[in-house]
């Protein structure tokens, strides 16, 4: 990555926008990444930029794909998904504080239908499945929005749960990229920083 990347507060890696752009080339030309590089521009697509700029097509899909109506205009479609993306992230909480094991087998396939999780047979798929969203969804910060999106590619193909993120961020049109590069990263260059503002 870029050789001014320096350490925050916290611990974590601060990501430029020229940063975004190498690690989405990498993903998009097949070079293999790790999984702390994906988790950690996982992040950066946050709910609101990934909705605000996904295409009609895509949101249609992606209600009828989390059983909301597809019909209405694209701020009630994305206002719908909100919600039910705010409910998920609420409801992970609570099974978190539960704990995956205290639910039943009619729990457990309403959850993992309610995120997307379609076509799992066996109680200890499910749990896998639904604990895997749990660690990405709270212990990694992964914004609900990517992780819904990418269960079209771990239904697809069998993928780990970093793999299938890896495939959904490298699927993201370039609007989505440019909107989180310009309002989420510094740029390394104050100069075309401020050049990218003005494009967008």
């Amino acid at each position: 990555m870029a050789k001014e990347v320096q350490n925050s507060r916290s611990g974590e890696m601060k990501k430029t926008a020229e940063d975004l752009d190498e690690f989405l080339s990498k993903v998009r030309t097949g070079t293999r990444v790790s999984n702390e590089e994906i988790l950690g521009f996982a992040k950066l697509f946050n709910d609101e930029l990934t909705l605000d700029n996904i295409s009609r097509p895509r949101l249609v899909n992606m209600c009828k794909y989390m059983g909301i109506s597809p019909f209405g205009t694209n701020a009630y479609l994305r206002y719908m998904l909100r919600k039910r993306l705010k409910w998920i992230k609420d409801d992970d909480k609570l099974i978190q504080a539960e704990g995956v094991e205290s639910l039943s087998e009619a729990e457990l396939r309403e959850d993992c239908r309610e995120r997307g999780m379609l076509g799992l047979v066996s109680v200890e798929e499910m749990r896998q499945q639904l604990c895997d969203w749990l660690d990405l969804s709270l212990n990694h910060s992964v914004p609900s929005s990517l992780l819904i999106l990418s269960r079209a590619f771990m239904v697809s193909r069998k993928l780990k749960p970093e793999e299938a993120v890896q495939a959904t961020l490298s699927s993201l049109p370039d609007e989505v990229v440019d909107t989180v590069g310009i309002t989420s990263l510094p740029s390394e260059d104050s100069v075309s920083e401020r050049r990218r503002k003005l494009e967008i």
